[in-house]
Protein backbone atom coordinates (compact mmCIF):
# COMPACT_ATOMS: atom_id res chain seq x y z
CA UNK A 1 0.00 0.00 0.00
CA UNK A 2 1.49 3.29 -0.81
CA UNK A 3 1.23 6.04 1.79
CA UNK A 4 -0.87 8.78 1.61
CA UNK A 5 1.50 11.18 1.98
CA UNK A 6 5.35 11.84 1.64
CA UNK A 7 7.54 10.71 4.88
CA UNK A 8 8.83 13.98 6.22
CA UNK A 9 5.41 15.21 6.60
CA UNK A 10 4.85 12.37 9.19
CA UNK A 11 5.33 13.96 12.83
CA UNK A 12 6.57 11.76 15.53
CA UNK A 13 4.42 8.79 17.19
CA UNK A 14 2.38 9.19 14.04
CA UNK A 15 0.68 6.02 12.13
CA UNK A 16 2.02 5.73 8.83
CA UNK A 17 -0.22 4.08 6.21
CA UNK A 18 2.74 1.81 4.69
CA UNK A 19 3.07 -2.03 4.39
CA UNK A 20 6.76 -3.18 5.45
CA UNK A 21 6.37 -6.16 3.29
CA UNK A 22 6.12 -4.49 -0.14
CA UNK A 23 7.99 -0.84 0.09
CA UNK A 24 5.97 1.82 -2.48
CA UNK A 25 9.29 1.70 -4.58
CA UNK A 26 11.89 -1.24 -5.38
CA UNK A 27 14.16 1.30 -4.58
CA UNK A 28 13.65 2.46 -1.15
CA UNK A 29 15.82 0.80 1.06
CA UNK A 30 14.87 -0.84 5.02
CA UNK A 31 17.31 -2.22 7.56
CA UNK A 32 16.02 -3.71 10.59
CA UNK A 33 17.92 -2.09 13.88
CA UNK A 34 16.77 -3.38 16.41
CA UNK A 35 13.46 -4.91 18.51
CA UNK A 36 12.00 -4.81 22.25
CA UNK A 37 9.05 -6.79 23.93
CA UNK A 38 6.36 -4.58 21.96
CA UNK A 39 7.83 -3.14 18.58
CA UNK A 40 10.50 -3.93 15.14
CA UNK A 41 12.47 -0.63 14.89
CA UNK A 42 13.58 0.06 10.95
CA UNK A 43 15.64 2.82 9.49
CA UNK A 44 13.75 3.61 6.22
CA UNK A 45 15.25 5.48 3.20
CA UNK A 46 12.40 6.71 0.60
CA UNK A 47 14.06 6.92 -3.32
CA UNK A 48 12.66 10.33 -3.14
CA UNK A 49 14.62 13.72 -3.57
CA UNK A 50 15.30 14.38 -0.57
CA UNK A 51 16.90 11.13 0.24
CA UNK A 52 16.55 11.61 3.97
CA UNK A 53 16.93 8.04 6.51
CA UNK A 54 13.54 7.88 8.87
CA UNK A 55 13.03 5.57 11.88
CA UNK A 56 10.59 3.38 11.88
CA UNK A 57 8.65 1.34 14.65
CA UNK A 58 6.68 -1.89 13.49
CA UNK A 59 3.58 -3.38 16.15
CA UNK A 60 5.02 -7.06 16.99
CA UNK A 61 1.14 -7.78 17.74
CA UNK A 62 -0.14 -6.32 14.19
CA UNK A 63 2.80 -6.02 11.62
CA UNK A 64 0.00 -3.20 10.26
CA UNK A 65 0.59 -0.88 12.18
CA UNK A 66 3.66 1.17 11.96
CA UNK A 67 4.60 4.81 13.55
CA UNK A 68 6.91 7.47 12.61
CA UNK A 69 9.80 8.04 15.35
CA UNK A 70 11.78 10.92 13.37
CA UNK A 71 14.83 11.17 11.60
CA UNK A 72 17.57 8.72 12.09
CA UNK A 73 20.73 9.41 13.28
CA UNK A 74 24.31 7.98 13.74
CA UNK A 75 23.58 5.35 16.57
CA UNK A 76 19.97 4.07 17.41
CA UNK A 77 19.67 2.02 20.58
CA UNK A 78 16.71 0.40 22.21
CA UNK A 79 17.23 0.51 26.27
CA UNK A 80 14.15 0.14 28.94
CA UNK A 81 11.29 0.89 26.12
CA UNK A 82 13.19 4.40 25.14
CA UNK A 83 14.73 4.55 21.69
CA UNK A 84 17.94 6.60 21.84
CA UNK A 85 19.52 8.37 18.83
CA UNK A 86 22.37 9.96 18.52
CA UNK A 87 24.77 11.48 16.09
CA UNK A 88 28.71 11.27 15.45
CA UNK A 89 28.93 14.57 15.44
CA UNK A 90 27.93 17.95 13.69
CA UNK A 91 27.28 22.04 14.34
CA UNK A 92 27.52 22.72 18.27
CA UNK A 93 24.38 23.41 20.43
CA UNK A 94 22.08 22.29 17.24
CA UNK A 95 19.49 19.77 17.19
CA UNK A 96 21.55 17.11 15.57
CA UNK A 97 24.48 16.87 18.19
CA UNK A 98 22.06 16.19 20.83
CA UNK A 99 20.81 12.63 22.59
CA UNK A 100 17.76 12.12 21.91
CA UNK A 101 15.04 9.82 23.72
CA UNK A 102 12.03 8.68 22.44
CA UNK A 103 9.72 7.78 25.43
CA UNK A 104 7.78 4.50 23.82
CA UNK A 105 5.44 4.01 26.76
CA UNK A 106 3.85 7.43 26.21
CA UNK A 107 4.92 8.81 23.14
CA UNK A 108 7.40 12.03 24.24
CA UNK A 109 10.89 13.00 23.36
CA UNK A 110 13.54 14.01 25.84
CA UNK A 111 17.16 15.80 24.29
CA UNK A 112 20.01 15.37 26.28
CA UNK A 113 22.56 18.63 25.16
CA UNK A 114 25.63 16.65 26.72
CA UNK A 115 28.53 17.65 24.21
CA UNK A 116 31.36 19.80 25.99
CA UNK A 117 31.30 23.65 25.06
CA UNK A 118 34.23 23.44 22.92
CA UNK A 119 34.32 23.72 19.40
CA UNK A 120 36.48 23.67 15.77
CA UNK A 121 36.02 25.66 12.60
CA UNK A 122 35.14 23.86 10.08
CA UNK A 123 35.07 25.26 6.42
CA UNK A 124 32.68 23.45 4.10
CA UNK A 125 32.32 25.21 0.85
CA UNK A 126 33.73 28.30 1.54
CA UNK A 127 31.50 28.46 4.75
CA UNK A 128 32.59 28.51 8.38
CA UNK A 129 30.56 26.47 11.18
CA UNK A 130 31.55 25.60 14.60
CA UNK A 131 31.45 21.86 15.15
CA UNK A 132 32.19 20.05 18.55
CA UNK A 133 35.15 18.54 19.56
CA UNK A 134 33.85 15.41 21.23
CA UNK A 135 32.88 12.92 18.42
CA UNK A 136 30.69 10.07 19.58
CA UNK A 137 32.46 6.91 18.36
CA UNK A 138 29.50 4.09 19.33
CA UNK A 139 26.01 3.50 21.71
CA UNK A 140 25.37 0.29 23.12
CA UNK A 141 23.92 -1.53 25.98
CA UNK A 142 26.32 -3.03 28.44
CA UNK A 143 25.28 -4.58 31.83
CA UNK A 144 22.11 -2.36 32.25
CA UNK A 145 23.77 1.06 31.01
CA UNK A 146 23.16 2.54 28.07
CA UNK A 147 27.19 3.59 27.27
CA UNK A 148 28.15 6.57 24.48
CA UNK A 149 32.10 5.98 24.01
CA UNK A 150 33.17 9.44 23.00
CA UNK A 151 36.44 11.22 22.18
CA UNK A 152 37.56 14.60 22.83
CA UNK A 153 40.23 16.52 20.37
CA UNK A 154 41.75 19.85 22.25
CA UNK A 155 40.37 22.62 20.46
CA UNK A 156 42.96 25.21 19.53
CA UNK A 157 40.69 28.00 20.29
CA UNK A 158 43.38 30.75 22.18
CA UNK A 159 39.61 31.16 24.98
CA UNK A 160 39.71 27.87 25.74
CA UNK A 161 43.87 27.08 26.55
CA UNK A 162 43.86 27.06 30.06
CA UNK A 163 40.65 25.15 30.52
CA UNK A 164 41.80 21.82 32.25
CA UNK A 165 39.17 20.34 30.43
CA UNK A 166 40.54 21.30 27.45
CA UNK A 167 42.49 18.75 26.23
CA UNK A 168 42.14 15.23 24.29
CA UNK A 169 40.63 12.43 26.13
CA UNK A 170 38.18 9.49 26.19
CA UNK A 171 35.71 8.64 28.45
CA UNK A 172 32.01 7.65 28.11
CA UNK A 173 28.20 8.82 28.21
CA UNK A 174 26.51 6.23 30.92
CA UNK A 175 22.86 6.31 31.21
CA UNK A 176 21.61 4.94 34.34
CA UNK A 177 17.75 4.36 34.90
CA UNK A 178 17.29 4.68 38.46
CA UNK A 179 13.89 5.48 40.36
CA UNK A 180 12.12 5.55 37.16
CA UNK A 181 14.11 8.43 35.59
CA UNK A 182 16.87 8.04 33.08
CA UNK A 183 20.47 9.71 34.37
CA UNK A 184 23.61 10.36 32.50
CA UNK A 185 26.89 10.44 34.19
CA UNK A 186 30.00 10.93 32.56
CA UNK A 187 32.76 7.85 33.03
CA UNK A 188 36.60 8.61 33.22
CA UNK A 189 39.01 5.62 34.84
CA UNK A 190 35.91 3.98 36.17
CA UNK A 191 34.58 6.96 38.09
CA UNK A 192 31.26 8.44 37.44
CA UNK A 193 30.14 11.83 37.97
CA UNK A 194 26.41 12.87 37.31
CA UNK A 195 26.08 15.00 34.58
CA UNK A 196 23.95 18.23 33.77
CA UNK A 197 21.07 17.71 31.56
CA UNK A 198 19.86 20.73 29.36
Amino acid sequence: MFFKKEMYKYNEFDRVKINLSKLPNSKDKLNKICENGEYYFYEYTPDDILHYSYVLAQSKQNLKKVFMLGKAFDFICEFKNSLFLCNKGGEINRDGTFIHRLDLNNNTKENYNLRWKYSEMIVINGYGRFHVTDKYLNMNVINNELIIDVHRTKSLDKKFEDDEENCNMDYQIVFKYENGCFIPYFRIDKEDYMLTKN
